[in-house]
């Protein structure tokens, strides 16, 4: 029968060998062996095959049959991201094809929604840079799978290991990893107990007993993205 076939999934034509019967199949394009009952074919675009088997006996006799491979060509291609993490969740799946009927993004932990075409990053995005795969399957069943890569313009600053001191001690935190650039700046929030809010790495003085948390916000005033 006449039947679709997935681009580059190998699909079995024909029917099993009859004992004698001689076996041709045309064109040759995209088949595995034209020369037997049942070859697998990979044609690129849309096919007709001929078969031609000729039977054996002092009365030999011919039989032609002809079906149509259709190729259904699920095929995208996504354009890897760069983004402000400061403009909050990144829309995916530019490219994505429509009116797919399963959809399926990988790591589904990171998405609002793993089964649809355009789902956003959580908020916030990833800090890093990070890969996204979708593979969608079309109504042929056929699957593709792509892959973008999410990168953020200005990668995260280090506020480095949570401390524990004693009370009137001084610590040091953030990181001399931070880079200290003119176009760079650091604001850490609160202020409080730092001798620096500015700095990449301030020192924390233990005036009280508690827990104190902080944040460091870094930003690129030239890209105007934090």
């Amino acid at each position: 029968n006449d039947t679709v076939a997935c681009l580059n999934q190998p699909l079995l034509l024909g029917s099993p060998a009859l004992p004698g019967v001689i076996y041709q199949w045309s064109p040759v394009t995209g088949l595995s062996n034209p020369n037997i009952a049942q070859p697998l074919a990979s044609p690129v675009v849309n096919t007709t095959y001929n078969l031609l088997a000729i039977f054996p006996g002092s009365c030999a006799t011919q039989a032609t049959e002809q079906l149509i491979v259709t190729v259904s060509n699920p095929g995208f291609d996504m354009p890897d991201i760069a983004f402000c993490p400061g403009n909050g969740p990144v829309q995916l799946g530019t490219n994505a094809p429509v009116n797919a009927s399963l959809y399926d993004w990988s790591p589904a932990t990171l998405v609002t929604d793993s089964a649809i075409a355009n789902p956003s990053t959580l908020t916030p995005p990833p800090n890093s840079s990070t890969i996204f795969t979708l593979t969608a399957t079309n109504a042929d069943g056929c699957a593709f799978t792509d892959t973008l890569r999410l990168t953020p313009v200005v990668p995260a600053p280090l506020a480095g290991p949570d401390r524990l001191l004693c009370n009137s001690q001084t610590v040091s935190i953030g990181s001399n990893s931070n880079p200290v650039l003119p176009n760079l700046s650091c604001q850490w929030i609160p202020t409080s107990n730092l001798d620096n809010a500015n700095s990449p790495n301030p020192v924390f003085t233990a005036t009280t007993g508690g827990t104190f948390t902080y944040i460091l916000i870094k930003t690129d005033i030239l890209l105007n993205c934090s």
